[in-house]
């Protein structure tokens, strides 16, 4: 289990989209991040592939105290089963650029949670978000990100709208 408790949400679980109130705890704070990975559009939802583009999302820094029931509700939103390491996502390890607690110019590197998209049978025939908005993260400059949701995205109001692969 992750001891440090940081999350990257890129999709339907950030504060501002569907199931963003469906968290179980408060985090300590939220702060917008990058990865790198191949973002996808699956139709009323994003999921996020092995890649090298850079990907938008937020980094969730939860208490350690809170950090196993969030995992735990958030693995049945995701359809990711723990015991087996199956399901329509799967939790992952993967590096994440933040912008650093102490100024707006710096930026630092940690390790957070994220939920993969690793059915690649299931992504050929659709959508990937070429990267169009630019990083708040990065030193780089003008670099490009993808972002859920973008202008082509079916974006879901209510959870009766959403539609499976």
């Amino acid at each position: 289990m992750n001891t440090c408790g940081e999350l990257f949400v890129y999709g339907t679980l950030k504060k501002d989209q569907l199931r963003g109130s469906l968290w179980p705890r408060q985090p300590i704070c939220i702060r917008e991040a990058i990865v790198q990975g191949t973002l996808w559009d699956l139709g009323h939802y994003p999921g996020l592939t092995h890649g090298l583009d850079w990907c938008l999302g937020e980094l969730w820094s939860m208490a350690a105290d809170d950090l196993e029931e969030t995992l735990a509700a958030l693995d049945e939103i995701e359809g990711y089963c723990k015991e087996s390491d199956t399901g329509l996502y799967v939790r992952r390890m993967i590096r994440a650029r933040v912008r650093s607690s102490c100024t707006q110019e710096e930026w630092e590197t940690v390790d957070a949670q994220t939920y993969m998209f690793e059915q690649s049978s299931k992504v050929t025939s659709k959508r990937i978000i070429r990267p169009w908005v630019r990083s708040p993260v990065s030193t780089e400059q003008n670099l490009k990100v993808a972002s859920w949701p973008d202008e082509l995205s079916r974006v879901p109001k209510r959870l009766e709208e959403e539609q499976d692969l």
